[in-house]
């Protein structure tokens, strides 16, 4: 008899989309490599009848349910720095770097709680970059979608606002350079070989996480969202347009795209 793994993840403006995308990947890289039954639980306390529970969102503990077999994605990805890559990611790999950025890719997860897609297209606007063409990723829990369309509207800058988006390949595939936030779209870019700035959305206890990941070369960083102004931004920025530096980022994704653990935290669910 098939098992039958039950994920209860959670979502929203406060939360954003991270834990709903990593379950997704791992629901069907258990039903396609393991003929297992498992099927997500978004934003739902109900479990049916499940041989094995997972439970991914912030804070989330054991004792928040009554399976017997319980696993908690935080506790188990914690044991190392496991990577989890939808495969059609890596079909959007870049393969050259092109001597002019010419377009970039502004996505800052579900939610941005923070409101640093506006902060950043201003910082943009304020450089003047108005040879480039900005793709703007806009979440389904985005708060201030009107202020994101007022300013496309009046700005110099060439914008598209993308709403509704299923999949990140066609911008990733497009895009000379993103600015991203922490979380799971900095690893697709860095799985596509897109080379990146990040900032850190997490709390800043969790800023360990974020520089072993910045350790790996793949992309800049912005530092901390608290911390963030127009002259760090200037400088950074600037700097990743530089056709080397681009270079270099691509250069060293070529390990980090060959990573990718959703295998085998999949056998570590069922083995559980």
């Amino acid at each position: 008899m098939k098992k039958t793994v039950l994920f209860r993840v959670k979502g929203g403006p406060s939360i954003g989309f991270g834990h709903i995308a990593r379950s997704r990947v791992l629901v069907k890289t258990l039903q396609n490599r393991f003929g297992v039954r498992a099927k997500l639980s978004i934003n739902s306390d109900k479990e049916g009848k499940a041989d094995i529970v997972v439970l991914d969102y912030p804070g989330a503990k054991k004792e928040d349910t009554k399976a017997k077999r319980v696993i908690v994605m935080d506790d188990l990805l914690a044991r190392k720095r496991f990577v989890i890559i939808d495969d059609s990611i890596k079909k959007a790999s870049h393969k050259i770097v092109n001597k002019t950025a010419k377009r970039v890719l502004v996505s800052m997860g579900g939610a941005d709680p923070y409101e640093l897609t506006l902060l950043f297209l201003q910082y943009i606007e304020e450089m003047k970059a108005d040879d480039l063409i900005v793709d703007v990723i806009v979440g389904p829990y985005f708060s201030n979608v009107k202020g994101l369309e007022k300013f496309a509207a009046n700005t110099s800058l060439k914008i598209n606002l993308h709403k509704n988006v299923k999949k990140l390949n066609p911008y990733i595939k497009k895009a000379d350079l993103a600015i991203i936030a922490s979380g799971v779209t900095m690893h697709e870019c860095a799985a596509a070989r897109l080379p990146a700035l990040v900032i850190c959305h997490w709390p800043k206890w969790e800023m360990f996480k974020f520089r072993k990941f910045m350790a790996c070369g793949t992309a800049r960083s912005l530092g901390h969202y608290t911390e963030i102004n127009f002259e760090k931004f200037r400088r950074e920025f600037s700097r990743s347009l530089d056709y080397a530096a681009r270079s270099e980022m691509l250069k060293k994704a070529g390990k980090f795209n060959r990573l990718d653990d959703k295998i085998k935290i999949a056998k570590l669910i069922l083995n559980s």
